[in-house]
């Protein structure tokens, strides 16, 4: 039993030691919306630049209420995700709450009806602090 549980502590420290993380824990990378504005707010993150066109992701769009700020996250470092993206840039597509609960979601595509993009790089979620403040 003794020679059972001495393979059994090399065999963990050697998958452990070959782990950039520990093994079991799931590293997220993430930068803040917030929300300055007096009202709901809500946002998409497209990978397409230059292609400005809001993609067809409806299940991707997160609310942020007046006031605070919420998460998005990524598994990878950002430094690879902005490697595999077209261009070196990111968009974040802003919605007012209103429009989103007043309109179909193909309306808001269609119409471009955004409160504000931004395009933002590497550098720019840097030196922001990983933090994109609306207005």
């Amino acid at each position: 039993m003794g020679l059972f549980r001495i393979c059994l502590l090399i065999i963990t420290v050697i998958f452990y030691c070959r782990c950039e993380e520990p093994c079991c824990v799931e590293k997220v990378y993430r930068f803040w919306v917030e929300n300055k504005s007096d009202r709901l707010i809500n946002f998409l993150v497209s990978y397409n630049y230059p292609d400005t066109i809001i993609p067809d992701t409806y299940n991707k769009i997160k609310g942020v209420s007046s006031g605070s700020r919420s998460p998005y996250d990524s598994h990878e470092k950002w430094e690879k995700v902005f490697e595999t993206l077209p261009a070196d840039t990111l968009s974040i597509f802003i919605f007012n709450g209103d429009t989103m609960a007043t309109n179909d979601w193909q309306t808001i595509r269609s119409g471009y009806k955004i409160a504000k993009r931004y395009d933002l790089s590497l550098g720019d979620l840097q030196q922001s602090d990983w933090t994109i403040t609306y207005p």
